[in-house]
């Protein structure tokens, strides 16, 4: 396989000038051998048929044998299906997006994502600094943990408020959990951030951060956090990484414990962005919204936890289309099996009801990521500064599970 070099930084870049670039004419699947550090990216345009099903067709049967040759070279590395979708809502193009991503989720269970990881970018021509961030962010270590996703960055039908170029402040909230606590060590430097927690700091805070102790499940809570920004001129940024385990079998769950579960981690978010929307709304800002892949599929003995993340993920959906709401640049990031205290807590749970070692217990459950290994929160809070960079309008969802899970 053969391209010259080609970059995605040109001013508003369509497929043809890319194709044309590469020295080919067809509209189908070309190989792009990108600048340094964007990793393999294979290049798909609807825009060139009108038969949806002839255009699905032709982007199978270019990707496929072009996958099939990397991975039998065991070519190592970051493989993005990258659709230009000048058209996100037409016929051609859902058909060859939903087809790049049966290909990628496929691959994924098939092809050991340590090795060669495939997932697939939905771009909007006219924002070529994110594709560039996109493919930079899957192709880097950081991003090794995201396969098979489905980074969608032309849905939007709104236009949004232009983001300012200045960051201001950052809001984090659950800064003293693993997530949390990376998060915050990652914007730290590149702008103010105000870290939230229920309690006191528990180490000391790095330069250019405040801390706020504030309790969420208070119903003043998030109007605090609110006012406190506020105070510090302002919030252009929301990560609400806070969040209460819900492991137990069903049998053992009871009324206040589920309602507990569900205030947690899907009320106080969504009033926690309901409060901050004046802020975030005056200068495009963004909000991330740290769920889960529990949001995405369900899981045994986790009924309320699974519950309380498809409720986040059902909400931010709906609120991007919100009157009140869609100027704000919305992101969810799912994570799978993430090293922190809360998920070494889940096994030790299962474990106890399974009355099994947790050692045996956490051996089995990394058996059953493709990626073979538990993500860090430093990959997390990675992939969050990068959701939060990307201009993209609307909702944008990033799945970092290492290939286990898939949203619909």
């Amino acid at each position: 396989m053969t391209g010259a070099a080609v970059g995605v930084s040109q001013p508003r870049p369509t497929a043809a000038h890319v194709a044309q670039l590469i020295g080919t004419d067809s509209p189908a699947l070309s190989v792009l051998h990108s600048q340094p550090g964007l990793g393999t990216v294979l290049l798909a345009d609807p825009a060139g048929y009108r038969d949806p099903a002839e255009a699905a067709t032709q982007a199978a049967v270019a990707a496929v044998p072009r996958l099939a040759e990397l991975a039998r070279t065991q070519h190592a590395g970051a493989v993005s299906l990258l659709a230009w979708a000048a058209d996100p809502g037409g016929l051609a193009a859902a058909t060859v997006v939903e087809t790049l991503r049966g290909i990628a989720q496929s691959v994924t269970r098939e092809v050991d994502p340590a090795r060669m990881r495939v997932n697939v970018v939905v771009a909007d021509p006219s924002r070529p600094a994110d594709v560039t961030a996109t493919l930079a962010f899957l192709a880097s270590a950081e991003g090794s943990y995201t396969a098979g996703a489905t980074l969608d960055l032309a849905a939007a039908a709104t236009a949004g408020s232009p983001a300012e170029a200045r960051p201001r402040l950052a809001v984090v909230t659950g800064a003293a959990g693993g997530i949390g606590r990376a998060v915050v060590a990652r914007l730290a430097g590149t702008r103010e951030v105000l870290a939230v927690d229920v309690g006191p700091p528990t180490s000391e805070l790095p330069a250019g951060v405040s801390w706020l102790a504030s309790d969420l499940l208070d119903p003043s809570g998030a109007d605090a956090v609110a006012d406190a920004a506020r105070r510090r001129g302002g919030a252009d940024l929301l990560v609400a990484a806070h969040g209460l385990g819900g492991t137990g079998a069903l049998t053992t769950l009871d009324e206040p414990r589920v309602r507990r579960v569900m205030e947690v981690n899907t009320a106080t978010c969504a009033r926690l962005l309901t409060a901050l929307a004046v802020q975030l709304n005056d200068v495009g800002g963004a909000a991330v919204l740290v769920a889960s892949q529990a949001g995405l599929t369900g899981e045994a003995e986790h009924v309320a936890y699974c519950a309380s993340k498809f409720a986040l993920v059902g909400w931010a959906r709906a609120a991007a289309r919100h009157p009140g709401l869609s100027d704000i640049r919305l992101r969810l990031i799912c994570p799978g099996c993430v090293d922190t205290a809360m998920f070494r807590s889940a096994i030790t749970n299962w474990a106890r009801s399974q009355h099994r070692d947790p050692a045996a217990v956490l051996a089995d459950r990394v058996a059953q990521i493709p990626a073979g290994r538990l993500a860090q929160p430093s990959e997390i809070a990675a992939g969050t500064a990068y959701l939060a960079a990307v201009s993209a309008p609307g909702l944008v969802v990033l799945n970092q599970s290492g290939g286990e899970t898939f949203p619909a």
